[in-house]
């Protein structure tokens, strides 16, 4: 009613932006187009009744605080209020000035402070992804960094096994220093990624071994156990090689002292197991790297090796093996 609608937006005006409307419908246009918090409605209006309107704008606007002003105090048009138009309150005529007042401002407060709660919560959101982003990067960065020993690492270990072929078999040091440099190019491809498939590792650790049988001939040799499909999982590239090549470095090998390596895998986990002839006097230093390496390697991808078993003079350690090509950083 016209009247009514005068009488409130003079009461509201100074307290609120008050936008007016004679039926469902010219409010329905008013609410798409305008921002509004708070509707309060009639129920006995031209065209839809403020219960149906109720529901119209719940379904719409879910957002906008919903309040009924009728004549009618009916317990049906109660239910239907609460029901299919989820009010937040319901109020009788004439409507008391003061109440109204109170029931807008206590609604209004609570929008406000929901959207506050909501902003924090944004806020908060966005900081841990913020959070979260920071340490993926940072995580990379340590991953990349680790990932750049391996080329010092593996180049300085193959020079010494160079140098010492030099002075007693110079032939064979040739044929290693050919082999090598084409095996070499093949870890600048693989040591890039972050994970490469078993089957990558497993052509790179057996080149790389018949490339030391050149040094070692028969008193040197290894087996593959196999109790699943290697090219269904992946590891860090070099992680078998790097088992590998301590077993060559730090062992007796001599028609003495023979050398075999088994290499195994299972759904899950890969090995390295040799027994244990530690050279005495060896000219090779070692500095650890290549295992610490591994390790921090792991660590960044949540693993933990498991720790080495030295039993019957048998050394072995277990790597995990992964279902994908990329790392959870």
């Amino acid at each position: 009613e016209a009247d009514n609608l005068l009488g409130f937006a003079a009461v509201f005006k100074r307290l609120y932006r008050v936008l007016t409307a004679a039926d469902a419908a010219e409010a329905l246009l008013v609410l798409e187009q305008e921002s509004v918090d708070l509707m309060l409605t009639d129920n006995r209006m031209p065209g839809l009744s403020g219960i149906e309107l109720l529901s119209e704008v719940k379904q719409r606007f879910p957002t906008l605080i919903r309040m009924l002003v009728t004549g009618y105090a009916d317990m049906h048009t109660a239910i239907d209020a609460i029901n299919k138009g989820k009010v937040y309150h319901f109020l009788l005529k004439p409507w008391n000035v003061d109440e109204l007042k109170e029931a807008i401002a206590y609604a209004l407060e609570g929008l406000r402070l929901k959207r506050e709660n909501e902003q924090l919560l944004q806020e908060k959101n966005d900081w841990l992804l913020r959070q979260a982003s920071l340490e993926k990067s940072n995580l990379q960065a340590r991953f990349e960094s680790l990932k750049n020993q391996l080329n010092p690492h593996f180049l300085f270990n193959n020079f010494n096994i160079i140098a010492s072929l030099i002075a007693i078999h110079p032939q064979e040091a040739v044929r290693f220093t050919q082999r090598f440099a084409n095996l070499f190019r093949q870890l600048l491809t693989l040591h890039d990624l972050p994970l490469i498939t078993l089957d990558e590792e497993l052509n790179f650790v057996e080149e790389w071994l018949q490339l030391q049988q050149v040094r070692f001939g028969n008193n040197l040799s290894y087996e593959l156990v196999a109790d699943t499909q290697p090219a269904k999982w992946s590891l860090p590239p070099l992680a078998l090689h790097t088992l590998v090549e301590n077993a060559v470095k730090h062992n007796e090998i001599s028609s003495a002292y023979p050398l075999h390596i088994t290499i195994g895998f299972a759904p899950g986990r890969a090995w390295v197991s040799n027994p244990v002839q530690l050279r005495k006097g060896s000219s090779e230093t070692s500095t650890g790297l290549g295992l610490k390496n591994l390790e921090a390697r792991y660590a960044l991808l949540g693993h933990t090796l498991t720790l080495p078993t030295n039993e019957a003079g048998t050394f072995c350690l277990y790597i995990p093996l992964f279902t994908h090509l990329t790392p959870a950083l």
